[in-house]
């Protein structure tokens, strides 16, 4: 295909419907099913991702549609025309680098199908969605009863590790732990947060997420007690460590289990695993086992 050929197309996503914008004028508004590329695939779509925007994206690259996504640094505005103005302005002109956007490709669709099921999907689909995705080795290693929708819910907030990773340091984790409010700043919120707010849904979007993060490792509420007696916590909590300072250890090491696991399935990062290190090195290598074990039978090697 000659890529010089190839013409630059926008989409945004809002109320349920997709919006195409080609030199920056609205062209199309319709329904997932009904997304119109005026020029098929000698098309390369752009767009800031979202949970809104998964399953058109996953779409497009099975019609063989080539999809760049645009980093969540250049845009973090919810704002649905501002994030069209800031993919059009990184199509048009290309003033964000390559390494400030990504092309999505196969072995990245179980993550925005994931994102895109996430809401509506039921459990058996669910379920077999999420043991396609990188970051299974990771969710089922500590095999947290009744987490299932958390864990889908936290993929779909993360949606495409590459958002998160550090240029220099792939495997820092601390753009994913600012995500989900595992910082000594913001983390006290999470502890003291009561049940009935939450229910109440005046809850900040950080703490949701910290929320679903806490149960996919732990499998309950900081307020049910015994926190503590979590495996991953019992590793960390003791006497010169305080309960807070122990559990940002304890879902830290669960983000850096996540994310070494999505970025050696997914095959950035090669090996990225073995970068894993828990102060128990029994819990070290029967992790890196489970991740080969998964391995195989995700990616057949």
């Amino acid at each position: 295909m000659n890529t010089a050929a190839l013409k630059r197309v926008v989409i945004g996503c809002d109320g349920g419907l997709v919006h195409t914008y080609v030199d920056g004028q609205l062209e199309r508004s319709c329904t997932v099913p009904e997304v119109y590329l005026p020029y098929g695939t000698e098309t390369v779509v752009w767009t800031v991702p979202s949970q809104q925007e998964a399953a058109t994206i996953a779409a497009l690259v099975r019609r063989g549609v080539q999809v760049r996504v645009v980093h969540r640094e250049a845009c973090r505005t919810s704002d649905m025309q501002e994030r069209v103005r800031v993919a059009d302005c990184a199509a048009r002109h290309a003033l964000y680098p390559a390494a400030t956007w990504f092309t999505v490709t196969a072995r990245e669709l179980p993550c925005y199908d994931v994102a895109a099921a996430a809401d509506t999907a039921g459990a058996a689909d669910l379920d077999k969605l999420l043991a396609q995705h990188p970051a299974f080795p990771a969710m089922s290693f500590l095999d947290v009863e009744n987490a299932l929708a958390d864990r889908a819910a936290v993929l779909a907030d993360i949606l495409d590790i590459r958002m998160f990773m550090h240029p220099v340091r792939p495997l820092r984790i601390s753009r994913l732990a600012a995500c989900f409010g595992v910082m000594p700043h913001t983390v006290g919120h999470l502890l003291r947060l009561s049940p009935e707010r939450l229910a109440s849904g005046r809850v900040g979007a950080q703490l949701r997420r910290g929320v679903h993060l806490l149960r996919c490792w732990a499998g309950l509420y900081p307020w049910d007690g015994g926190l503590d007696n979590t495996p991953l916590m019992r590793l960390f909590i003791g006497e010169e460590r305080s309960f807070t300072e122990a559990f940002i250890a304890a879902s830290r090491m669960f983000l850096r289990m996540l994310s070494s696991a999505w970025y050696d399935i997914a095959g950035y990062i090669p090996d990225a695993v073995s970068g894993v290190r828990f102060p128990d090195g029994a819990m070290t290598q029967a992790f890196q086992r489970h991740v080969r074990a998964c391995r195989e039978k995700l990616c057949g090697k």
